[in-house]
């Protein structure tokens, strides 16, 4: 199913090559400049089968994917405000402009519709020049010129207020059939700046109002606002990262991703120490959005060891919003939860782990692999050749995944037995005290861990046991507090609505070995038996606490209370030895005390 391509050294085994036909050239999911019929692509534009965002003017975040690509799959249509648009508006469009939704006359978007002009019935995305921005600038007809001082200001804000607005419905004289004349003809003589003649409704909106010249300077800009909005929305085109799809996310359900906050991801990349070519240990329920920027902010270096708690990842859908490259989603490595909790994590000898079923049926595989009898029969009964070329290439693709896909033996012996990973974070629904405490083991010693929950007491808790058992250095809970803020001419005020917490974080280092709570009780014991303080008891007790036979808090706990116990009743008969000999001094010293005991 491979068609002819240009040899290219391909540093990813996992590389699936593309079968578009002339347009084998793409790589990795990349597309540098490159030309596809009349349009050119390059990275500071919207390439074929990548996810945008699109943040309008009211504050919403709605994602979009363009038709083509290397990716399979069918091109969904944009929904905006119950009306479908295509997505292939976008495709070719810089990163950062701004687009403006132009609605179509009745009807719905035709799902067979093609073509980069083409919104079918349902309208399209016009984009504007780069001097436009999201909040269209109010036209000339209704901009004021402004008082040249501030008491001249003052004196015209006084003499209107809003005391005397009444809403009744009867300030506007323009009908709703009279505005829609107006924008069908704004929209035959549409402009750059008023591609879908939203402008002209909103200012025949302003000379139709009685109410607008009473109005103060603030709530005429309301106004014109409110208006805008509904007649003018425009959008922006921003490049997918950690910081808006996590933004995205939390604006639309935050308790999906355990509201988790774009700052708060900040600091766990930061508190872990992130970059090119380290190794990571993640364990989230966060949607993979932590596994999908890490992946593309270590540009394909290193490796990312993700922990799953199900049959198989659910955060494919996350995960294809980053637009990762081949090599970038190639250091992403998962395994489940349950195989990290096995004693011989740290061995290199397969036949311990167990069989690996998955490891055993790759090798089994032959490539290329030969076609069994009902999917010949099945592939025979198809009525074109388009059919059948499209499923023996989703099955090439199928078989190559099995034979590129990473075992949980070839993980632990790569990555997880070679000293440990360098960063750990858990970003987890469950019990974090148990979690961290299962998974340190595997961070190396000096490495950093990172720790999100929605609730502090939980995070209390961990923080408290890993203090007791000295397993950790330089931990600090911290809790962010943001807030917006409006940035405005006389109106700088913070946002009235606002989330009250971004979660919890727990960070800090780990000791080593000969720094921790095993080193003190090592060190305690060698004292112990150089000053000869032990006794037989004693010395099998450390012993038994070496050969890993009882808890470590156990042991410590029960040798203080012993040497305690053994001080308190030293001193105990010494002090009774004092007592009874002093009183024998005081009976021979006294005649009269001697005489009463013999009578």
């Amino acid at each position: 199913v491979h068609s002819s391509r240009k040899e290219k050294s391909m540093s990813s085994p996992a590389f699936s090559p593309s079968t578009d036909g002339d347009n084998n050239d793409a790589d990795d999911g990349c597309w540098s400049t490159k030309t596809k019929g009349s349009t050119s692509f390059d990275r500071t534009s919207v390439g074929p089968g990548e996810y945008v965002l699109l943040r309008f003017s009211d504050r919403r975040l709605l994602f979009a994917r363009t038709p083509g690509g290397p990716a399979s799959g069918a091109h969904l249509p944009l929904k905006i405000n119950k009306k479908s648009y295509s997505s292939a508006d976008i495709l070719g469009v810089k990163y950062g402009a701004v687009l403006e939704v132009q609605k179509g006359t009745a009807g719905h978007f035709r799902r067979g519709g093609k073509g980069k002009s083409g919104g079918g019935i349902g309208g399209k995305l016009v984009v504007l020049p780069v001097t436009e921005d999201l909040l269209p600038s109010l036209p000339e007809e209704l901009q004021e010129e402004s008082p040249a001082t501030d008491a001249d200001r003052e004196k015209q804000q006084s003499k209107k207020d809003n005391r005397n607005l009444v809403d009744n419905n009867t300030a506007q004289s323009l009908d709703q059939n009279s505005l829609a004349a107006v924008k069908r003809t704004a929209l035959k003589n549409a402009s750059a700046d008023d591609a879908s003649g939203g402008a002209a409704a909103v200012a025949a909106l302003v000379a139709n109002s009685t109410t607008y010249r009473t109005k103060t300077a603030f709530s005429r800009a309301k106004y014109v606002r409110s208006k805008q909005l509904r007649h003018q929305l425009r959008c922006r085109v921003e490049r997918t990262c950690g910081h808006s799809i996590c933004e995205a996310f939390h604006v639309r359900d935050a308790r999906k991703i355990m509201n988790l906050r774009p700052d708060t991801l900040s600091q766990i990349m930061g508190n872990a120490n992130i970059y090119g070519g380290c190794r990571v240990m993640v364990f989230e329920n966060v949607m993979g959005i932590i596994v999908g920027t890490l992946a593309q902010r270590m540009g394909g270096f290193g490796a990312i060891v993700a922990l799953h708690d199900v049959q198989s990842p659910s955060c494919g859908d996350t995960l294809d919003r980053f637009n990762l490259t081949c090599d970038e989603r190639r250091v992403v490595r998962w395994i489940h939860c349950s195989e990290m909790a096995r004693e011989d994590r740290h061995t290199d000898d397969s036949s311990n782990f167990g069989a690996d079923l998955e490891l055993e049926e790759r090798k089994a595989l032959v490539w290329p692999c030969e076609l069994q009898e009902h999917t010949k029969a099945h592939i025979a009964r198809m009525d074109s050749d388009e059919r059948r070329f499209e499923f023996l290439r989703r099955r090439a693709d199928r078989f190559a995944r099995k034979l590129t896909r990473h075992a949980s033996t070839e993980i632990k012996s790569a990555v997880l037995a070679d000293g440990g990973v360098d960063s750990l974070i858990v970003a987890s629904k469950y019990d974090p005290v148990s979690t961290t405490l299962r998974l340190l083991p595997h961070l190396s010693p000096s490495g950093s861990f990172v720790v999100y929950c929605e609730y502090l007491e939980l995070l209390l808790e961990l923080f408290r046991a890993l203090q007791e058992k000295k397993l950790a250095i330089k931990m600090r809970l911290s809790d962010t507090w943001m807030r917006e803020y409006q940035v405005l001419a006389g109106r700088t005020h913070p946002q009235m609505n606002m989330g009250q917490n971004g979660g919890f974080l727990l960070s800090g280092i780990k000791l080593g070995e000969d720094m921790g709570f095993e080193a003190q009780l090592r060190e305690s014991s060698e004292r112990k038996r150089s000053r000869g303080g032990f006794g037989k008891q004693e010395e099998e007790q450390v012993d038994k606490h070496e050969n890993g036979e009882k808890s470590k808090n156990e042991d410590w706990e029960e040798d203080s209370r012993k040497s305690k116990h053994y001080l308190e009743g030293d001193e105990k008969e010494s002090n009774n030895a004092t007592l009874k000999k002093g009183a024998n001094v005081a009976d021979d010293g006294d005649p009269r005390e001697k005489r009463r005991k013999e009578e």
